[in-house]
């Protein structure tokens, strides 16, 4: 099978990580009381904004609703619809699968660490740990976090 990408290799993995209930439940509460605030305008908010604020929102809920991670043969790719994050497989120091620190990212979606890490996280449960030879430490949220570290130390091992 063929990675329809910037890369055009052959493709090992492919997971996409859905938002936390929660999470998604609230946005799509907010997104609610958004559209009908559009239709009964209180007085003194002109509704033009107020339609501005649920079309942002619908585009961030569109954007954010979905975890893609991606293993080809020459990269590992992260991230939420055109915001992505790129590690070459060779570059790829460690990998580990853990849980993320609350205390380091605190929060969902793209995170950034105080010791200068970039976390993308959907759900507080197992994630993928990676430490580069070169750049940032990177850390996603995963269904399957065994099979990835699995499949790309199978990958560094070739």
């Amino acid at each position: 099978m063929k990675l329809v990408s910037d890369y055009s290799v052959d493709l090992i993995h492919h997971e996409e990580v859905s938002f936390h209930p929660v999470i998604q439940y609230m946005l799509i509460s907010v997104l609610v009381l958004m559209a009908y605030l559009s239709t009964e305008v209180p007085p003194g908010i002109p509704s033009n904004i107020l339609a501005l604020v649920t079309v942002i929102l619908v585009i961030v809920y569109m954007t954010f609703r979905k975890l893609r991670i991606t293993i080809s043969d020459t990269h590992l790719i992260v991230g939420f619809g055109y915001i992505r994050h790129t590690v070459r497989i060779d570059n790829i120091d460690t990998i580990e699968a853990t849980l993320a620190p609350w205390y380091r990212y605190g929060g969902f979606g793209i995170r950034m660490g105080w010791d200068w890490s970039v976390a993308y996280i959907q759900n507080w449960r197992l994630g993928v740990r990676v430490v580069p030879k070169k750049g940032r430490v990177l850390y996603f949220s995963s269904n399957q976090p065994d099979i990835i570290v699995e499949k790309i130390k199978q990958k560094r091992a070739h």
